[in-house]
């Protein structure tokens, strides 16, 4: 199973991708995680998962004396069980043989159902290494299209990020569809699952607590949906409305996470 998920820069994908690992690990006690970072180094992402899990918020990871003995106390818990898991946090491969490679070794070590791979996002990975891109277009297609291979032949889930349009930003609906992916079609044809996660209002990047949807666009395996989150960025943590323990996509593998079902109507006030 291929899930791509879109949205613009400053949004918060990044985090919402470290809260699908950490709800997926939470479901999942000997999952083994794959997370390629491409924009963050593997200690800030790590920091950010423990911000995550405990609520502590990820600024003070920075500066320990600003934390509470309560606060130091639910890090060390959850760095204890953080590092009781399977998580692979990569910073450094850019080059997509190197990410096929390293999928394909972790996943054969792991048991049916127990393996997932991040890639955080499409548009920064390439073919080959300082390669000139010619044809940026075909190289996507490319990727998305080896991934999609990838993830039939291992029976393995892929959650793909990928950047959005420009264009998008200047229409009045800023609800995002299909043809908002960035530089390729291959990516809506080859991915079992198309979503997108964007902000309620324009607004929403201002505020110490956005609101946040997902919304489907495109799902081979189940209905086409939206959730709604409210989204904390100090302490990097997307809380749904409504808590559903539901699979969130199925395929030749299935990620669960904690899901909030909001009727398209009832988006915006």
């Amino acid at each position: 199973m291929l899930w791509t998920i879109g949205a613009r820069p400053g949004v918060g994908k990044s985090a919402f991708a470290l809260n699908l690992i950490e709800q997926a690990i939470k479901y999942t006690p000997n999952l083994t995680v794959d997370l390629f970072s491409l924009e963050m180094t593997a200690q800030d992402n790590y920091q950010r998962i423990v911000a995550c899990e405990t609520g502590v918020a990820a600024g003070k990871f920075t500066n320990p004396y600003q934390m509470s003995a309560a606060e130091k106390e639910k890090v060390r818990a959850g760095i204890e069980q953080l590092n009781r898991q399977q998580l692979y946090l990569h910073d450094k491969l850019l080059i997509l043989p190197q990410i096929i490679k390293t999928i394909r070794a972790h996943a054969a070590k792991a048991a049916a159902g127990e393996y997932l791979a991040v890639i955080d996002y499409l548009q920064i990975i390439s073919l080959e290494r300082l390669a000139a891109r010619t044809d940026r277009r075909l190289e996507i297609e490319t990727i998305t299209r080896e991934l999609k291979l990838l993830t039939n032949e291992m029976g393995i889930p892929i959650i793909l990020f990928s950047q959005l349009n420009r264009e998008l930003e200047k229409r009045v609906d800023r609800t995002p569809q299909l043809a908002d992916l960035r530089e390729s079609g291959s990516i809506e044809q080859d991915s079992n699952t198309v979503s997108f996660l964007y902000p309620i209002s324009n607004d929403e990047e201002h505020k110490a607590v956005r609101h946040l949807n997902l919304i489907f666009r495109k799902n081979r395996s189940g209905c086409l949906t939206e959730l709604a989150f409210t989204f904390t960025p100090g302490q990097m943590r997307f809380t749904p409305q409504l808590v559903l323990d539901t699979p969130v996509a199925a395929g030749n593998g299935t990620v669960n996470m904690q899901q909030d079902v909001v009727p398209p109507t009832m988006r915006r006030n």
